[in-house]
């Protein structure tokens, strides 16, 4: 009897880690990379090769002449290695040498904040401010000018 236990424990323990991977990937699934930005940002949508060319420091003014400020989460996190390779194309160590490169030109990397509620804070509170965050409804006092796909 003991022994039909032991087989059917880690039987059912690996049911269970299955379980909770399908619920996780479904409520992943629902969720999305969003670009916010701050109200006041003078666009209404944006592309990802303009967000590129903003969080790469080519593009460092609105429109209207306001100063963009391109926000970032922290180098540890899922969403910034998503980011990084699907907007601007690098992996993590390649942009690294490029701010690198930059600051020498006298150029400072992008604002970090550590989680999407301080992103999003942080993009409703500063003019000019554009990031991006992990959601599945869009926080609130921002704009959200597109989606990451």
């Amino acid at each position: 009897m003991k022994r039909a236990f032991i087989y059917r424990s880690p039987a059912r323990a690996l049911m269970v880690v299955m379980a909770s991977l399908m619920l996780s990937a479904k409520a992943s699934a629902e969720e999305k990379m969003l670009i916010i930005a701050n109200k006041n940002v003078p666009v209404e949508a944006m592309e990802l090769e303009e967000l590129n060319r903003i969080f790469m420091l080519k593009r460092q003014v609105w429109p209207d002449g306001s100063p963009v400020v391109p926000v970032n989460r922290e180098a540890s996190s899922p969403a910034r290695r998503e980011f990084t390779e699907k907007v601007l194309g690098r992996s993590m160590r390649s942009l690294a040498n490029y701010w690198n490169q930059m600051q020498f030109k006298g150029f400072m990397p992008p604002v970090v904040q550590e989680s999407d509620a301080a992103m999003a804070a942080f993009v409703r509170n500063v003019d000019g401010a554009i990031g991006y965050v992990v959601a599945d409804k869009v926080p609130e006092g921002v704009r959200v000018l597109g989606e990451i796909p």
